[in-house]
């Protein structure tokens, strides 16, 4: 009886030590992405779920957008364009015009692929962002959501739309 006990309490304690280290591990590295998200200012980061609703806003998203976590937490990433940009995306992108469609085909660029989407603020102040959409997966490969890094490219789009004014004047 003590034998069969313990051929079958040291595998279960040895699975349990070992999800313990799991868990701090996961549990440390949650932490290190919450710190990188939290210190990187200048750049926008917005995760969503399955279905376009926002699950993560750091800090440089507040700078860029004017919202606080707490406003947009839950709420589609829609909010930010006008539907003639989801158009305009769409047309790009070659496929239909609908929101969902546009973010899944953005997704399907290769990784790293960046196009200039326009957002609009809080203040309803239209700002363009250099975006970059890429698909989140558990680690069996099961798609969880989407993180969208942008960087506010407004002033060079600007300055390039006045450089190519002058050049057309000339």
């Amino acid at each position: 009886f003590l034998i069969a006990c313990a051929m079958v309490t040291i595998p279960f304690s040895m699975t349990v030590g070992a999800q313990r280290r799991s868990e701090a591990k996961a549990s440390l590295e949650r932490a290190r992405v919450d710190r990188l998200v939290q210190s990187a200012r200048g750049i926008a980061i917005i995760g969503t779920d399955q279905v376009g609703r926002i699950n993560l806003f750091s800090p440089g998203a507040e700078l860029i957008l004017g919202y606080t976590p707490e406003e947009v937490y839950g709420h589609s990433t829609r909010r930010f364009h006008t539907a003639e940009e989801i158009e305009r995306q769409a047309r790009g992108l070659g496929c239909e015009p609908a929101y969902l469609s546009v973010l899944r085909a953005m997704a399907t660029l290769p990784p790293g692929t960046a196009r200039e989407w326009e957002f609009i603020r809080k203040d309803g102040v239209p700002r363009m962002l250099s975006t970059i959409l890429s698909p989140v997966t558990d680690e069996n490969g099961a798609f969880l959501g989407y993180v969208a890094t942008a960087d506010d490219v407004t002033d060079r789009v600007e300055t390039n739309a006045a450089l190519e004014a002058a050049l057309r004047s000339e």
